[in-house]
């Protein structure tokens, strides 16, 4: 689930999927493969601002794309996560974070390129012991960053990532709510299942 209006932002959560999807695949593969992403749930989350108020929020549309890994190693990678269905639990505040902040009208989907995913031979084989780092760019607004402190972690059928995204990176105002205004950093976690 996406937590915080900045989580809306949180479609980078995508980019979390696509890594994700790429773990699907038999990293020692020689030949290209690609899988497609199915059943993606983002989450996101933030904190308040000078009073400290969890926010949290969820996307209401399943994130989409598809990886394609050639020996063990990300070829390609598209994934996005549509803006428009964004939910915080408040009405009025989700209307606020999608017209006002995201402007959802004229950039409905956030899209997450996969760079690289570390451990990755270990994390599908079940031999990691704990999260491993990936890289990856988001495009949110038409601007491209990449995402900060991305993990994952691949535990049977289904992966779990997270990372970090700053709203002043993708030139957004942070967001303020009856007085609350939101920290720049948005936590996004991503989780879906393969096959």
């Amino acid at each position: 689930m996406i937590r915080t209006c900045v989580g809306l932002r949180g479609s980078s959560a995508i980019g979390v999927l696509m890594s994700f999807v790429i773990l699907g695949l038999a990293p020692g593969f020689v030949r290209a493969e690609t899988v497609t992403v199915k059943n993606c749930a983002v989450t996101f989350a933030t904190t308040g601002n000078p009073v400290i108020v969890k926010i949290e929020g969820k996307s209401g549309i399943p994130c989409e794309g598809k990886v394609t890994l050639n020996g063990g190693k990300i070829a390609s990678s598209a994934l996005s996560m549509d803006l428009t269905q964004l939910d915080t639990g408040i009405p009025l505040r989700n209307k606020h974070l999608r017209e006002n902040y995201l402007k959802t009208s004229q950039f409905p989907k956030a899209d997450l390129k996969l760079v690289e995913l570390k451990d990755l031979d270990k994390q599908y084989k079940g031999g990691a012991s704990a999260e491993s780092e990936f890289r990856a760019d988001l495009t949110v607004q038409n601007v491209t960053k990449p995402i900060q402190e991305g993990k994952y972690r691949i535990t049977g059928k289904q992966v779990t990532a997270t990372f970090r995204m700053d709203l002043v990176d993708y030139g957004i105002e942070r967001p303020s709510f009856m007085g609350v205004r939101v920290v720049e950093s948005v936590l996004v976690k991503v989780k879906f299942g393969f096959e």
